[in-house]
């Protein structure tokens, strides 16, 4: 009698582990399906036409049988006034110029946004790029200022101000009071050229 009392505990006491690692098995399961729905890289979100897949590297966007990645989505950046006829003079410029003060204190993050833009407007639309700051300084740099703004050649202007995009004449300001704003700037552009927003 003893020993089936303890083969009963046994047996009682495997059933309960046994119902304990599959509750734990199947709440793990959930949790990983849960996990995989909204972890990094498994979103999608459409904008307009467009299908958008958040990434690590970014928000991927195929166009043109090429994918691209930006740092926002447009829904947070087109919000941000850009006229058609700045976009109309951007696309068909041949070549565009790139400048900014070096003395800003957001140098290092505008020039972190001038190499981002010229390099998609270099790589995906051919554009010749030419960089070099609004005021004199010491280095071999040309000055470019809003003076050298042309139809064919227009000048962007990266500059400390409120968060806007203002069109005078071929130039163009991307003004920001902080180094995200420029960011966002530069995908609202970049998105227009691209036909996105």
């Amino acid at each position: 009698m003893a020993r089936l009392n303890r083969e009963a505990k046994k047996t009682r006491r495997n059933r309960i582990w046994m119902g304990a690692i599959t509750i734990i098995i199947m709440v793990s399961g959930g949790l990983g399906i849960f996990a995989g729905e909204l972890g990094p890289g498994e979103n999608s979100m459409a904008y307009g036409d467009f299908m958008f897949e958040n990434k690590p590297q970014g928000w991927k966007i195929e166009i043109d049988n090429q994918n691209m990645y930006f740092v926002y989505h447009p829904f947070e950046v087109d919000k941000y006034n850009l006229s058609q006829s700045t976009v109309d003079i951007l696309s068909g410029a041949r070549a565009i110029h790139l400048s900014n003060d070096p003395n800003s204190a957001l140098a290092l993050p505008v020039a972190r946004s001038q190499d981002y833009l010229a390099s998609y407007l270099y790589q995906y639309k051919g554009k010749i790029i030419s960089n070099g700051f609004s005021v004199e300084t010491q280095y071999e740099v040309p000055l470019i200022t809003c003076d050298n703004a042309t139809k064919d050649v227009p000048v962007i202007l990266f500059e400390e101000g409120e968060l806007e995009i203002v069109e005078e004449e071929n130039c163009i300001h991307l003004n920001s009071p902080d180094e995200y704003g420029y960011g966002l700037l530069v995908d609202r552009v970049l998105y227009a050229i691209f036909g996105v927003i």
